[in-house]
């Protein structure tokens, strides 16, 4: 039976292609007037007040130019090789993220409490820094790839998940086996 939180409301839709172009539409808008409150600041150095109004206007664009990519590639979704040859079909699975996109920096991981089974998305084992073909580690295990000094850390809030249902929220560092060092949040 569902919680009388939910059944009033139906569940939450992906948004429509249309409804995430206007939202490009808009950070591109808010990009050129964050750009003209940036050039009307003074540039001479000399009021402090105007190279703070700066640089706020820099950190702004900044962040504006991310939202308009991760939402064009909300809107595009992962790519998609092109058809080989004339028996290609025309439904071709995705391909893994591109390097550096969006898509490629966040993975996810199921852990079934009772069984004790796992599984992890491609991405988190590219975060992790873990060979697909091996098994997806338990909770148990993946304290074994964070640095010793974060391990409390990362205790701590699987145990705030497990006990209060808390979102798993915080940053952990992960050795890699070339003995790179990862920060995941």
């Amino acid at each position: 039976m569902p919680s009388h939180l939910s059944a009033d409301h139906p569940a939450a839709q992906p948004p429509g292609r249309g409804s995430v172009d206007a939202l490009i539409s808009q950070a591109r808008r808010l990009k050129g007037d964050v750009d003209a409150v940036r050039r009307d600041a003074q540039e001479d150095g000399s009021d402090p007040q105007g190279r703070w109004q700066r640089a706020l206007c820099d950190l702004a664009l900044h962040q504006l130019n991310d939202l308009d990519e991760h939402l064009a590639q909300l809107r595009d979704g992962p790519s998609v090789p092109a058809p080989a040859g004339p028996a290609a079909t025309e439904q071709s699975a995705p391909t893994a993220p591109r390097r550096g996109s969006l898509l490629s920096r966040v993975g996810s991981a199921e852990w079934n409490l009772l069984t004790d089974e796992a599984s992890w998305s491609g991405e988190l084992y590219q975060i992790l820094g873990r060979d697909p073909a091996a098994p997806p580690l338990t909770l148990d295990e993946l304290p074994a790839l964070v640095l010793d000094e974060d391990r409390p850390k990362l205790t701590s809030m699987v145990t705030d998940c497990l006990v209060d249902a808390r979102p798993i929220d915080g940053e952990f560092r992960v050795l890699h086996p070339d003995g790179s060092v990862r920060t995941c949040t």
